[in-house]
């Protein structure tokens, strides 16, 4: 990711690796990769609750969120508000 800190921006790619650490406090990591490279994701409990079954299950997922630059790698904070959106392959048909 290129994008500057504090900056909105949507990706997509192939899911690597979840982890949901006990200690995290419900909190979920995802690593997703796409043809420039691997994106690390912070899923909070919120946008979880919402969209259990897609961040689960999916092998592909799009996510808008809120980049974070506070070193390397570079972390994207998904969006826990309306305009958050996580979606299975199917429903990114046409955007991407």
């Amino acid at each position: 990711m290129q994008a500057r800190d504090d900056r909105w921006l949507e990706i997509a790619g192939l899911v690597l690796v979840r982890q949901m650490p006990g200690s995290a406090k419900g909190v979920i990591f995802i690593n997703i990769e796409d043809e420039t490279g691997v994106a690390n994701l912070v899923i909070w409990p919120k946008l979880y609750e919402r969209h259990r079954r897609v961040i689960l299950t999916a092998g592909m997922m799009a996510v808008h969120g809120r980049i974070q630059r506070e070193g390397k790698p570079s972390i994207l904070t998904a969006a826990a508000n309306a305009r958050a959106c996580v979606r299975s392959p199917g429903c990114c048909a046409g955007r991407f």
